[in-house]
């Protein structure tokens, strides 16, 4: 079984357009299978999570928002069984309550 490889968001940080982490996820995708993103406030377009993949925060200390409230910040793609895993309790500060299964 292959061992998991963990990277920290911010060693990406150079990929970030403005305050838009989101190529920053983007590359810290390719490069490991859990994206531990650091206490702090990260701000978001958008981003496609591949099969597999887990995103491990500090807790209520990890902040991701959306750029738009009109869109979905996270989209899972992939195969069945292969989920997106989110841990470390990160908050949901989106002030709505939109899950769909």
């Amino acid at each position: 079984m292959k061992e998991s490889v963990e990277v920290n968001l911010l060693d990406f940080a150079s990929y970030k357009t403005g305050n838009d982490w989101s190529l920053a996820f983007s590359q810290a995708a390719k490069k490991g299978d859990i994206i531990y993103v650091p206490a702090g406030e990260y701000t978001i377009s958008s981003f496609a999570v591949p099969s597999g993949k887990t995103i491990r925060g500090d807790g209520e200390r990890t902040v991701i928002r959306g750029t738009s409230r009109e869109k979905s910040i996270f989209s899972c793609i992939g195969s069945a069984g292969l989920e997106l895993n989110i841990v470390g309790n990160i908050e949901n500060h989106s002030n709505r309550a939109a899950v769909s299964n």
